[in-house]
């Protein structure tokens, strides 16, 4: 809706523009993010030196938020996998790190990806890591230990108000015990209106790696 300012008196406009700068602040507010330690590690970091690592691809749970459009998810998905890769490298130089293009692609050669959202559903029902799943992983992809993460996504409207909101999860898995040694998670939520604020997939996807990290 296009208003006609010349139309108006004065009290209507600064009553018009007081109501925008109302919701502008209540969208602001709305905005949040957060980092936390699902289970610190097992042992020292000391245990991750000169193993094998590998980062499996980061997958997608269900969500009871309006569902965003593919185009807008893959490229935060994108981000995601790049930052974690990237994470990795940086917290663990001392570790050889297989990253998700490359366990991907073997995992794609052996007709193996199935495996990602099998494991997805069995940690959302169970709370643990199936033992045949995780010794296939360990056999294809020759590791110690295998990283595994999975992110909701969604939107939110009110009114005009817009809220986009993301969550990530990290797991280390120590693939001859399937046992997890570290867990963290990551909350990103921001508040805007339509036409400002626009939330950049990019930041989100750096933003959310480096909450979930923090408590590596």
């Amino acid at each position: 809706m296009v208003i006609n300012v010349s139309r108006l008196d004065f009290r209507t406009v600064i009553g018009y523009f007081l109501f925008l700068s109302v919701l502008m602040t209540s969208a602001n507010c709305m905005s949040s993010k957060s980092g936390e330690l699902i289970k610190s590690h097992s042992d020292s970091k000391d245990q991750y030196a000169k193993k094998v690592i590998v980062v499996l691809s980061v997958i997608e749970m269900s969500d009871d938020w309006k569902k965003v459009s593919t185009d807008s998810m893959v490229p935060l998905k994108n981000g995601i996998n790049v930052n974690i890769d990237k994470k990795f490298k940086e917290l663990l130089p001392n570790s050889t790190i297989i990253n998700i293009d490359k366990s991907t692609k073997i995992l794609k050669q052996n007709k193996k990806l199935g495996l990602l959202g099998d494991m997805g559903q069995t940690y959302a029902t169970t709370g643990d890591f199936d033992d045949n799943q995780i010794s296939t992983l360990s056999k294809l992809l020759k590791c110690d230990f295998i990283v595994f993460s999975r992110m909701k996504i969604g939107k939110g409207d009110a009114i005009i108000v817009k809220a986009t909101g993301a969550m990530l999860e990290v797991f280390m898995i120590d693939s001859r015990k399937n046992e997890i040694t570290w867990g963290g998670a990551g909350n990103y939520k921001k508040g805007g209106i339509y036409g400002f604020g626009g939330t950049n997939s990019e930041e989100v996807a750096e933003e959310l790696v480096n909450l979930t990290f923090k408590s590596f």
